[in-house]
């Protein structure tokens, strides 16, 4: 399990009156490949290689990924977003079309206060991840799992675009230089393929952001001979020899803790259905399921 998950290193918000935590209440690159179309305008899917222009312009090193230190916080964390998905779910699964297949919670950001990770229906080969966060006792929409327009963007929103396939892929790592959460986004089809490390930490007033470390993307024909590639580490451009030698020391330097996050999906479970407002049924079932990281 762990030789898969460390070999493999290998997507929010409604209307802008509904949600206001993602489109301006005062109290912000990335890649998709293939995601869900939405049924309204307010999303387009994600291109994998625009969200490169608004990485961070400095390359990272292994010594820039540290975790400040956690200072949990005692609120009704599970009231809050029960309260936002209770006034929203319509307006969500109709940004997330067809609906959300899974619901979690996951301290991303290890301040003591889990984010909402939701699970959209996705295409190709994995999901959309949305991503959510409490600020100031209000829900804020980090990410999404399509790039939502401009007047939905709030102000912590990250144009990062993740995709994956289980809670698992949001893996802890130690190192001594901290622990961090990382997951290793990607998707493809039968003529592309990408794959994203992304790293988890914190920001200003706690708020979850989110860090294109390392991106692969490879272009080919249907026979499978590669047509071109691309490499960017921390969203400049780099050689493949650079690349490879970033993810062979990340992962000398870091150490997979082995814990799984845990959360519930819609397969087979009829009570999770929309017409049972199944959105609703899942983030109850999730935060049953919730255990934090040790």
């Amino acid at each position: 399990m762990y030789m898969r998950k460390i070999l493999g290193l290998v997507l929010l918000c409604s209307l802008l009156l509904a949600l206001g935590a993602c489109a301006g209440q005062a109290a912000p690159s990335a890649t998709a490949a293939e995601t869900a179309a939405p049924s309204t305008p307010a999303a387009e899917t994600a291109d994998p290689e625009a969200s490169l222009q608004s990485v961070p312009s400095t390359p990272a090193t292994i010594s820039d990924l540290v975790t400040p230190t956690p200072t949990p916080e005692t609120i009704d964390w599970a009231g809050i977003y029960t309260a936002y998905i209770t006034d929203n779910q319509e307006q969500l699964e109709n940004l997330a079309y067809p609906g959300f297949t899974g619901a979690g919670f996951i301290d991303l950001d290890l301040d003591g206060v889990p984010e909402l990770v939701l699970f959209d229906t996705g295409a190709s080969a994995a999901m959309g991840v949305w991503l959510f966060d409490i600020v100031d006792g209000t829900v804020q929409c980090i990410s999404s799992g399509v790039t939502l327009e401009d007047s939905l963007q709030g102000p912590w929103y990250s144009t990062l675009v993740i995709n994956a396939g289980y809670f698992e892929d949001f893996m802890l790592y130690r190192s001594t230089l901290g622990d961090s959460f990382f997951i290793n986004s990607g998707n493809g089809a039968e003529d592309f393929y990408y794959r994203e490390l992304i790293r988890f930490g914190r920001g200003d007033n706690d708020v979850l952001t989110l860090e294109s470390v390392a991106f692969q993307y490879v272009e080919n024909d249907l026979d499978g001979n590669v047509i071109s590639t691309r490499y960017t580490l921390s969203g400049q451009d780099a050689d493949e020899a650079a690349y490879n030698a970033f993810m062979e020391q990340f992962q000398e330097d870091y150490v997979y803790s082995g814990y799984e996050p845990a959360g519930v999906f819609i397969w087979g479970e009829d009570q999770f259905a929309p017409e049972n407002d199944g959105l609703l049924q899942m983030l109850q079932a999730a935060v049953e399921a919730y255990v934090p990281a040790p």
